[in-house]
C-alpha cells in the first residue's frame, strides 16, 4: 500500500503546485485586465487635430505594420498547409450541408420562411457551420484550432451575414447601413489579429468613424427632404451618435477609449444580426420539418405552429443575446459565466425570493401548456 500510495501523494503534491500557479496566473490576468480597462478610459494620446499625433506615424511604424501583416499571412498560410485534413473536413461538411439545404428548397413553398435561405444554400451553410463553431468556442470548448483561428472563424460568419442581411431588413437604407458596419467589423478583426501598431489601428478607427458620420448625415438630410420618410429619419440620426462619440474621444486624446467603443459596438451589432439570423433559420428549419411529416394535420397547420412557437424561440434568443452582449462588453469572461450571472440574480418580495431562472421556468411551463392545449384542440 505504501509503495502505491507514494506516487499518488507525489502526484497530488504536484497538482497542488499547478493549482497554486493557476490561481497566481488568474490573479495576474485579472490585474492586467483591470489595468487595461483603467488605461482605456484615460487620455493616452495627443488630440487627432494636433501635429503631435501625426508625428507618431513615422516610417518605422509603417514598416512595423507591414512586417506584422506579412508575417501574419505567412503564418496563416503555414497553418493552412499543415492542417489540410482539418480544412478539407470543414469544406466537405460545408458542401454537404449546402447541397442538403439546396435540395430542401424543393420541399417547401416559395413563400415559406425556409425557402429564402434555401435559395442561397452555400452562404447559409457557411453561416450555420461557423456559427455553430463560434457558439462552441464561446462555451469554452477547445476545438484544437491553430493560433488565431479561434478568432478568424468569425470572419466567415460576418461575410455570410453580409450576404444574408437582406433577409432581415426590408428597406434599402437599412441593408446598406448594416452591410457597411459588417464590412468595418471584418476589417477591424483582420487588423487587430494581424497586430498592426496601435496608432495605425486608431487612424483607421477615427477616419472610418468620420466616414460613417458623413454617410449618416447625408442620409438624414435626404430623408428629411422627403416628408414620407421622416418617420424613420430619426433612426438614421440615432446611428450617427456611435461614430460621433468616437470622433469626440479621438479629438480629446482618448484613443484607447475610442478603439474600445468602436470594436465593442461593432461586435454587438454583429452579434445582434447573427442571433437574428439564427432565429430566422431555426424557424425556417422547424417549418421545413413540419411540412414534411407524414401527418396531414401537421402539414396543413405548419405555418400556424411556427407562428405559435416563434415567441418562445424569440425569448430564448433574447436571453442568448443578453449573455453574448455581457461577454462582449467584458462584464463576464465567458458565455457560461454570463448565463450563470443572469440566472443567479434574485430579488425578494415579502418572503418570496424570485430569480430570472424561476420566472423563465414559469413562462416556459405556461407557454408550453398553452401550445399543448391548442394542439389538442386542433387535433380533436
Amino acid at each position: 500500500i505504501e509503495e502505491h500510495l507514494q506516487p499518488a501523494l507525489l502526484a497530488g503534491y504536484e497538482a497542488g503546485n499547478f493549482q497554486t500557479q493557476l490561481y497566481e496566473l488568474s490573479d495576474t490576468a485579472s490585474g492586467l485586465l483591470k489595468e487595461m480597462q483603467q488605461t482605456g478610459i484615460q487620455q493616452t494620446s495627443p488630440s487627432m487635430l494636433s501635429p503631435e499625433f501625426y508625428q507618431q506615424v513615422d516610417r518605422d511604424q509603417l514598416i512595423l505594420g507591414w512586417e506584422n501583416v506579412r508575417l501574419f499571412f505567412t503564418y496563416q498560410w503555414g497553418y493552412f498547409t499543415n492542417n489540410l485534413i482539418l480544412v478539407a473536413a470543414h469544406l466537405a461538411i460545408i458542401l454537404l450541408l449546402g447541397f442538403a439545404i439546396r435540395f430542401s428548397g424543393s420541399l417547401v413553398a416559395k413563400n415559406s420562411n425556409w425557402y429564402v435561405f434555401a435559395s442561397r444554400p452555400f452562404v447559409t451553410s457557411v453561416f450555420i457551420f461557423f456559427t455553430t463553431i463560434g457558439m462552441l468556442k464561446t462555451l469554452a470548448v477547445d476545438l484544437g484550432y491553430p493560433p488565431d483561428w479561434d478568432i478568424l472563424i468569425y470572419l466567415p460568419i460576418i461575410i455570410a451575414a453580409t450576404m444574408l442581411i437582406d433577409k432581415i431588413f426590408m428597406t434599402q437604407w437599412q441593408i446598406t447601413l448594416c452591410s457597411h458596419l459588417l464590412i468595418y467589423s471584418a476589417i477591424t478583426l483582420l487588423l487587430s489579429v494581424a497586430g498592426i501598431p496601435g496608432v495605425l489601428l486608431y487612424l483607421f478607427v477615427f477616419y472610418a468613424s468620420l466616414l460613417l458620420l458623413t454617410y449618416y448625415l447625408i442620409l438624414f438630410i435626404r430623408r428629411w427632404a422627403n416628408p414620407a420618410d421622416r418617420k424613420i429619419t430619426w433612426a438614421a440620426l440615432l446611428w450617427s451618435v456611435f461614430p460621433l462619440i468616437i470622433i469626440i474621444a479621438g479629438v480629446s486624446g482618448y484613443d484607447q477609449l475610442a478603439v474600445t467603443i468602436f470594436s465593442r459596438s461593432l461586435w454587438v451589432i454583429v452579434a445582434t444580426i447573427t442571433i437574428r439570423l439564427m432565429l430566422l433559420i431555426i424557424s425556417g428549419v422547424i417549418e421545413l420539418v413540419l411540412n414534411n411529416v407524414p401527418w396531414n394535420i401537421i402539414k396543413n397547420n405548419a405555418v400556424t405552429i411556427v407562428r405559435q412557437i416563434t415567441p418562445l424561440l424569440a425569448l430564448l434568443h433574447i436571453i442568448l443575446w443578453i449573455a453574448v452582449v455581457l461577454t462582449l462588453t467584458y462584464f463576464y469572461p465567458t458565455l457560461d459565466e454570463a448565463f450563470k450571472a443572469i440566472t443567479s440574480l434574485q430579488f425578494t418580495i415579502s418572503t418570496v425570493t424570485i430569480t430570472p431562472g424561476s420566472i423563465l421556468s414559469i413562462v416556459l411551463i405556461v407557454y408550453i401548456s398553452i401550445l399543448i392545449s391548442k394542439a389538442l384542440q386542433a387535433f380533436l
